[in-house]
């Protein structure tokens, strides 16, 4: 009789360790998804300013599970008869979610 208490306690104790672990690894995971996408999203940014500085259009296209995004943004040189002349940037874009 003592040995089935004992039994049913050991599996008791090895299935909350097993809960524990579930509950970690999901803790890990998230924390993990959260670091890629904050380094994303400034590698993301780093990108997008250099080119915004090299390139005179850029053009978006992307689609994923949240929907489709396009845009464009140019940037042209502005004439101007006074001396500060400069550059005019056009944005537009558009987002169909789901």
């Amino acid at each position: 009789m003592s040995a089935l208490v004992l039994a049913v306690l050991y599996f008791g104790l090895m299935e909350l360790m097993l809960i524990d672990a579930s509950r970690a690894l999901a803790e890990a995971n998230r924390f993990r998804a959260r670091t890629i996408a904050a380094a994303l999203a400034e590698d993301g940014v780093e990108l997008a300013s250099a080119q915004m500085m090299t390139r005179q259009v850029a053009v978006v296209n992307t689609e994923n599970d949240q929907g489709k995004i396009s845009g464009k943004l140019s940037t042209r040189r502005r004439r101007s008869t006074s001396t500060t002349a400069g550059t005019a940037s056009e944005r537009s874009g558009s987002n169909e979610g789901t």
